[in-house]
């Protein structure tokens, strides 16, 4: 299913016109916003991925740019899970238990390599050591914004305007920058189109892609931004507390497998495809919700609510019908109660 069809049903019950452009962008808001909602609420089938790779210890990593948020991870010879905490665990006074296989994320940050000491140290030109490649399919009024960390306590952006691209070879723009700024660190990367700053003019096959690369050698890449996506994005993830060290073997011994949820493509036009297939009538309603919300109409929001949550949970139950599950049987907690006031009783 497209997403015309949600995007037309949707306006004739709320009364936009779906084909005035501006009228059309609000639905698409809705439309986005619900999604991303019901996306967060369940794991559908389909949105878990698994990712193997060899990593080095005692580091930080990125991981692809498609990935929303981990599952589980372990190791990928001995099966062991390693366990997730979040970075105040580095606090605790002899947290022993949090010593060993543990994963801490970090948050969402536009680099996924570090910049080089070319770029971070006293420049003697305006050069970065950074270049911008934009491959085919970049409409000529898309711009690439890139903002900067410098030493002189205020942030700079640059931009760049590929212009219309549609070779086979990525146009190339070298990122400058004055030399009294230097560099700390990159902030944001993000493209937008001068037409239409939140649904860019982007190609829909393999073309589009904005690439941020090293000046001399363009195969080492910091970040990248598809065709679908309008900002540089990547999952940071802390294994500093890494069983083995930096110089192991790229092995199995020393690969990691990664369970994932991939993040939710946005719609941008009506020939993209529904993602959330059998939600469509869930996501109808959180949508009729949002809209309500904003509307101040409470009563009807919440109406739509209440669907959005029984309807999820008619749809969960479905999908774990036939699914193994496992049972744990131990004495409840509240049994320890019950026995420390016999004992007290007792000996009363």
């Amino acid at each position: 299913m497209s997403a015309e069809y949600i995007i037309d049903r949707f306006g004739k019950k709320v009364g936009l016109n779906a084909g005035d452009d501006n009228q059309r962008f609000v639905i698409l808001d809705f439309l986005n916003e619900a999604m991303q909602a019901v996306y967060e609420y369940v794991d559908i089938p389909g949105s878990l991925v698994e990712e193997e790779f060899y990593v080095a210890g005692n580091q930080r990593i990125a991981m692809s740019r498609d990935v929303q948020s981990i599952r589980a991870m372990r190791e990928k010879d001995s099966k062991l899970p390693w366990k997730s905490r979040n970075l105040l665990s580095e606090y605790n006074f002899n947290n022993w238990k949090s010593d060993d296989r543990c994963f801490r994320i970090v948050g969402y940050e536009p680099l996924k390599k570090s910049l080089p000491t070319a770029t971070t140290s006293t420049r003697g030109s305006t050069a970065t050591v950074l270049t911008v490649l934009a491959y085919a399919n970049i409409a000529a009024t898309e711009k690439v914004a890139i903002t900067f960390d410098t030493s002189t306590s205020d942030r700079q952006t640059v931009t760049i305007t590929p212009g219309s691209h549609t070779g086979s070879s990525p146009d190339s723009t070298a990122v400058t920058l004055a030399t009294h700024h230097t560099i700390s660190d990159i902030v944001s990367i993000r493209r937008y189109d001068t037409d239409n700053e939140r649904y860019g003019n982007h190609a829909e096959d393999g073309g589009g892609v904005i690439k941020l690369v090293n000046t001399s050698d363009n195969t080492i890449i910091y970040s990248e931004i598809p065709h679908d996506e309008t900002e540089a994005q990547y999952l940071i993830v802390d294994i500093s507390e890494f069983p083995w060290d930096e110089n192991s073997a790229q092995d199995d011994d020393h690969t990691l497998q990664i369970l994932y949820k991939k993040k939710l493509k946005y719609i941008k036009s009506d020939n993209d495809p529904f993602p959330l297939y059998g939600y469509e009538n869930i996501v109808m309603h959180k949508m009729m919700q949002l809209f309500f919300e904003e509307q101040g109409k409470i009563d009807q929001a919440t109406v739509f609510e209440r669907k959005v949550v029984r309807d999820l949970g008619r749809k969960i139950a479905d999908i774990e019908r036939g699914q193994e599950r496992k049972m744990q049987f131990g004495r409840h907690p509240h049994d320890n109660l019950t026995f420390a006031r016999r004992w007290h009783y007792h000996r009363g």
